[in-house]
């Protein structure tokens, strides 16, 4: 646009100039150097006007490249939004798959838990049903040896029997209670026993202990 004004005054001002000499030159040289001037102020404003329509023309293009690059500035703005919104579509998705997968693990692993439990306590009612009435039992006699899982006493006919010890069995040694390791060969005791399955599994065990036996 400066360069257009600066043209526009350039044009004006060899107007004036070529106005200004004519007269000048009619006093002073020849017809025919006169033409030549006039001729040369000719030229000179259509080379102007020709510069100023070059100048219009590459401004116009200059303005034209301007909008272009514009248009592809929004274009790529408009791109990236939708590159952005697609990236974070797909990562939603991504984590709502993600959750989706480890409900479902959840879920068969309960479904597992409830099955296995219903399993085992099928199989315990199975043996419950299978498992005949128990047959309580009572012995009297003297420790022979006992351990963490029971104790063996000796009848007062020469046999034994062994006792199995379980976390219901109450053990008492001279009215308190002990765990079975507290008791020791020789003491007396009287003992109540369930029988099943030929297993004797001790109810309650009372035992004096062989010290305060009166001799």
């Amino acid at each position: 646009m400066k360069r257009i004004r600066s043209v526009s005054a350039a044009l004006g001002l060899l107007v004036v100039v070529a106005g200004c000499a004519h007269p000048q030159a009619q006093a002073k040289e020849q017809p025919s150097a006169i033409a030549r001037e006039q001729q040369a102020a000719e030229s000179q404003y259509g080379a102007a006007l020709n510069a100023q329509k070059h100048a219009q023309e590459e401004e116009g293009k200059a303005e034209a490249a301007a909008k272009d690059v514009e248009s592809a500035q929004r274009a790529l703005a408009d791109a990236e939004a939708r590159a952005h919104a697609q990236e974070f579509k797909a990562r939603q998705a991504q984590q709502e798959a993600a959750n989706a997968g480890d409900a479902a693990a959840q879920r068969g692993k309960e479904a597992q838990g409830r099955a296995l439990t219903e399993q085992r306590n099928a199989l315990q009612n199975r043996e419950l049903a299978l498992q005949p009435l128990a047959q309580r039992r009572e012995v009297l006699g003297r420790v022979v040896d006992s351990s963490g899982g029971g104790v063996r006493v000796a009848l007062p006919d020469s046999r034994e029997v062994y006792l199995k010890i379980d976390d219901a069995t109450a053990i008492l040694l001279d009215g308190k209670p002990v765990p079975v390791t507290e008791l020791s060969p020789g003491d007396d005791v009287r003992a109540s026993y369930d029988l099943i399955h030929n297993n004797a599994t001790a109810v309650r065990i009372e035992a004096t202990s062989a010290e305060s036996v009166p001799k």
